[in-house]
Formats: C-alpha cells, structure tokens, sequence
C-alpha cells in the first residue's frame, strides 16, 4: 500500500517529536516569568577584559558614541539585534530571538530572548521593556530600518505601550558604511567581523534559513537548530561590541593609526577619507584637513576625487588659493569627462590667475561634454560670453 506524501510527512514529524531535544538542554538557560507570562532566556556573562577584535570589550564603554550620537548622555547602551520568522516585516513577521547585551559591574552580560510559541511574545517583549527603560539607549546594526520598526509593530499587536522608535539610538550600519564602504566589498555585520574585527566565522547558519530553523522546532519541538541560530545571534552582538570598542581609538586620535582595526595602508588610508569627511561635516576644519593631506597623494579613481575637492576647498578656505588651484588642476586632468571639476577650474583661472584665454578654453572642454544639465549649460554660456567681452577689452 503506498502511503500518501501527508502521511509520510505526519510519521516523520512524529519521529522527529519521538527524538526531540528540549530547548533548556539544546541551548541552556531558564524559563523566565514576566508579567502574566513566560518565556525563555539564555545568558551569559563576559569579563570585559575579554575581547572579540583586537580591543578589549570593556574599551567599548569609553563613550565613544557620543561622537556619532549627539543627544546621548550616559554610557549604559543596550545592543540589541534580532532573529525573526521573515524579512519581509509587517505585522505578520515576528521576532522569536531578542538578543541583547550590556555593561554590568565590569562584565559584559549577553542575554538571548526566546519564544517557545507565539503565546510567549507579550512577556517577552515586557521584559525588552524593562530593559530598554534601565539603558542610556540602542545600538544597534541596521535596526532603524528593520529590528526596530519590526519590534514596535510587535508591541502594537500586544497593547503595550512603549514608543522604541523615541529611544536615543546609534544604528552602526551608516557608521560602518561611512568608513569601510570603499574598502570592502559590502558591509554586511559578518563581512566587518571578517576583515575589520579579523574573526571570519565557521560553519555559521546562513541567515535565510534562520526561519525555517524555527518553523521546523514550532512543528516538532526539536530545539537543536534553534542552538545554531542562538550562537549566530550572539556572534552578531559580540560583533557590534567589538566594533564599537574600536570606534574609540578612531574618535580619541583620528591621527593614532595604532588604535586602528587593522594596519593595512590602502585600509588606513580610506578610513582618513572618512573621518576627514565627517569632521568637516562637524566644523572640525584643522583636524579633517590634516587627515586629508595625509592621504591626498596615495589615491586614485573616486576616492581621489572625494579627498581632492574637500582639500581644495578646505585650502581655499585657509586663504590659499594656489594650493587649492593646483588640486582642481589635478582632478580636472585625471577626470576629463567631469563637468563640476572643469568649471571649477575655469572659475580659478577666471577671478584668482585672471587668465581669461586659459579659463575659456576649460569652460569650451567642459561644453563639449554630454550629456549636460541645462542648468549647467546655461552657466557655462553665461561664463563663455563674459570671458570673450573681456578678451576684446
């Protein structure tokens, strides 16, 4: 007699219950009560001496953060990353595993949320709660689009009232782009423990399976996946602390390559570029230009192009008008076809070497280009015509 294919899934289901191996033995921890209800919790407690990286964990309490997140006011940050049923979002996805960590007495404790059934969310999510209330504020990777928006929703569908999204939060996603996206291939959380933190990851359960890992223990209670996901979970908190205990160095001494990630030049070059380009952003006009000098002369290609033009202007800026003439000259030469790099050197050739032949010829190289913005065509003539009135006197 053949059986029918739901037959056969309904027998290995029912072994695999036969054989299943309960959540407090496949991952240790307790059972947690809060509120009206329960809900699992692993733990586990770091000395801060220990390190994930090259800095020591407690490194990352040094406040650093403030550089990057003005209205913090105190040090006790709360990471928090999420494991959840999609990635879709909207009210139908659910985050099963709230990973946290935090300072305590000089330790690093790292606490895993986990729901054994729907029914289990409400307490859970009560006791993120609490913890959020007891921190300074979030950090998180990648949670303004994603964990925290997906976490508000969850509290929404449970009737509790707590507004995640008011929380002072540092999102290290932007930060990492700031100052690695030129040097990597992208900036996923496992690729920056791999070649900033130096510690690339074994055997690691791929994220879009994390779903399917906790779908198949809702079915048939086996937890011994739910173990995998629990530890990629935790290498992803571990990460973001490491990261932000080396953000320190960047931000005490931008100039200190010693309190850099990794000394590899071409890296430590690119990370100038970007904390020069942030502290003109802050009006920290001396420092960025310093930084900018230093590696001005190692780049080629786009990053040439990003350091020369905030250089120039920061040299023009300090009243030094050939230095910053010199720098346009460079760029409009190794970027040909760039309209904004030609003009601007017809505007220096124009009003600082009054040279009007030199200036026409760079704002005809420049019309020459197409496409073109009619805006900037527009200017170019208005330029053009005024240069040929002052050549014929």
């Amino acid at each position: 007699m053949t059986l029918s294919f739901e037959r056969l899934e309904q027998m290995r289901h029912q072994q695999e219950k036969q054989r299943a191996v309960p959540m407090d033995r496949a991952l240790g921890g307790e059972e947690i009560r809060c509120g009206s209800g329960v809900f699992h919790r692993r733990h586990q407690c770091l000395d801060g001496h220990l390190s994930h990286g090259p800095f020591p964990l407690s490194r990352s309490q040094l406040r650093p953060l403030s550089h990057w997140l003005p209205e913090l006011e105190g040090d006790r940050m709360l990471y928090l990353d999420t494991e959840t049923t999609g990635l879709a979002g909207g009210s139908g996805t659910y985050a099963f595993m709230i990973g946290l960590a935090f300072f305590e007495r000089g330790q690093l404790r790292v606490e895993q949320l986990i729901m054994r059934s729907h029914c289990e969310e409400k307490a859970m999510l009560q006791y993120l709660i609490e913890r959020v209330e007891n921190s300074d504020g979030l950090v998180t990777f990648n949670g303004k689009s994603f964990d925290i928006p997906l976490l508000q929703t969850r509290l929404i569908m449970n009737r509790l009232r707590f507004d995640l999204e008011e929380v002072p939060h540092l999102d290290l996603l932007p930060v990492s782009r700031r100052l690695w996206s030129q040097a990597l291939e992208n900036c996923k959380l496992e690729t920056l423990e791999t070649h900033i933190l130096g510690l690339p990851r074994q055997g690691d359960v791929p994220g879009w399976m994390v779903p399917q890992i906790f779908f198949r223990y809702l079915q048939t209670g086996c937890a011994r996946g739910l173990a995998q996901v629990a530890e990629h979970n935790r290498r992803d908190i571990l990460t973001m602390v490491g990261l932000v205990a080396g953000l320190w160095g960047y931000i005490d001494d931008p100039h200190d390559w010693s309190q850099r990630f990794r000394q590899d030049t071409r890296l430590l070059h690119l990370e100038d570029l970007a904390l020069a380009q942030q502290l003109f952003r802050q009006r920290r006009f001396e420092e960025s230009r310093s930084l900018l000098e230093r590696c001005y002369s190692h780049f080629q290609g786009a990053p040439l192009r990003q350091c020369g033009t905030l250089l120039a202007r920061l040299r023009r800026r300090a009243g030094e008008v050939a230095a910053a003439q010199e720098i346009w000259q460079r760029l409009a030469e190794s970027f040909p076809q760039d309209p904004e790099l030609l003009e601007q050197v017809a505007k220096q050739q124009e009003h600082v070497q009054r040279d009007w032949a030199c200036a026409l010829d760079w704002v005809e190289r420049a019309l020459r280009i197409k496409p073109l913005a009619p805006t900037r065509v527009r200017r170019l003539h208005y330029r053009k015509e005024r240069l040929q009135r002052r050549m014929l006197g």
